[in-house]
């Protein structure tokens, strides 16, 4: 068998032998081949021999890595409960199982004793007990035309609900937070309806005042 010749004699050429043409051919350094098949693989820790347990899992052979520490792994049935564990403020840890509140289907908001409602129109009612205080009822006479009178005439020392209704009416009468100023056009707030509703804090009250000094109102509170 000859020695192969080729052209070049200032670099270094690698020869392969073509089992098809018979000849050897200059090698391009280009390697095509099919498939190639890779053995067992380890993940191995760093500072020690410990490795990982890898396996094929399902049909698809996809990739399953086993941790010792995973737990939810040992859930075998849609009845199986996943609890969490979690410190309150007070120490306690009384939080439900995440299956007892995945199944529920909603979650409650409250404060401990009293809980949220939902009404028909989906809108969020937040219920705190109604108004069970004292009430109190009166009259006030707004003496003195375009001048203002505080109602009611002692404001309840907790947080309550004031209703005042027109008793007799001849002139304009005006209300306002502030008592200072004449009531009129320029200060002042038209009493246009017939009773008006205030939601007030502890100790405070409204004023009102009319064009005419024969005009005066009849009031009622309600604690909340």
């Amino acid at each position: 068998m000859s020695r192969p010749k080729f052209n070049s004699t200032t670099k270094t050429v690698v020869a392969i032998w073509n089992d098809v043409t018979k000849v050897y051919e200059a090698w391009d350094g280009v390697l095509t081949t099919g498939d190639i098949e890779i053995g067992a693989v380890e993940l191995k820790d760093g500072d020690s021999d410990t490795r990982a347990d890898i396996e094929s899992d399902g049909t698809k052979n996809a990739l399953f890595v086993q941790a010792n520490d995973l737990d939810i792994r040992d859930l075998t049935s849609a009845s199986d409960d996943v609890s969490v564990t979690t410190l309150k403020p007070d120490g306690t840890n009384t939080m439900p199982s995440l299956d007892t509140v995945g199944r529920a289907g909603f979650i409650k908001l409250t404060d401990g004793a009293e809980t949220a409602a939902v009404d028909t129109e989906s809108r969020l009612v937040i219920r705190s007990g109604g108004m069970a205080g004292a009430s109190t009822n009166g009259s006030t006479q707004l003496t003195g035309a375009n001048t203002w009178v505080q109602v009611p005439t002692a404001a309840p020392a907790s947080d309550y609900v004031l209703v005042v209704t027109k008793e007799n009416e001849v002139g304009v009468m005006r209300w306002s937070f502030e008592n200072g100023g004449v009531p009129g056009v320029a200060n002042g707030n038209r009493l246009w309806s017939d009773d008006i509703i205030f939601n007030l804090k502890a100790n405070e009250v409204v004023y009102f005042g009319s064009t005419d000094a024969g005009d005066d109102v009849n009031w009622t509170t309600k604690i909340v």
